[in-house]
């Protein structure tokens, strides 16, 4: 997904369904609209799966988000993240130096003091942490059809099956 393609595919009149990444700013503002109270009953579309949709101006055209939370991928989600920060720390108890190159790594969990001799202390930083996981769960599908979220959902997993299909015809 690309602004210059979705701006292709809108010129040409192309209608489209793209997963768009939850990291570009136009998305996490979009869920940020929502975040509060998508998990309502009344936006529950299917077992653990809520949506909502925005329609305005994404990626540069006139379009529509759709944004679903999923309770199961979140949790999933919690837990790689969660793993990650404890490996990181188990890494970081086993060095007695850190390099530029590892201070900056290991800072994305974790305050980092270096003191002249090399030697370092560190703490977990739970602000970070909490925003790492602060979008664990949504997903977003931008589309210039008048589907609602469920259609949409189902049309974009059905990619997933034909994808596949053609990658068994030319690598099998």
């Amino acid at each position: 997904c690309t602004t210059a393609n979705i701006a292709y595919m809108n010129l040409k009149g192309i209608p489209f369904i793209v997963g768009v990444e939850i990291r570009h700013k136009t998305t996490r503002e979009a869920v940020d609209k929502v975040r509060e109270n998508i998990t309502s009953m009344r936006f529950r579309i299917k077992q653990g799966i809520h949506a909502r949709c925005i329609n305005g101006c994404f990626y540069g055209v006139n379009s529509t988000i759709h944004i679903y939370y999923d309770h199961e991928l979140a949790e999933r989600q919690r837990n790689d993240l969660f793993r990650t920060v404890e490996s990181s720390e188990e890494k970081l108890a086993q060095l007695e130096n850190l390099t530029k190159k590892e201070v900056k790594q290991f800072s994305n969990f974790f305050d980092i003091e270096v003191k002249k001799d090399n030697s370092f202390t560190y703490s977990r930083n739970y602000e970070k942490i909490d925003r790492a996981d602060l979008n664990n769960g949504f997903f977003c599908i931008l589309t210039s059809t008048k589907d609602n979220s469920e259609e949409i959902l189902e049309i974009y997993r059905r990619k997933d099956v034909i994808e596949k299909g053609f990658d068994d015809l030319k690598n099998h």
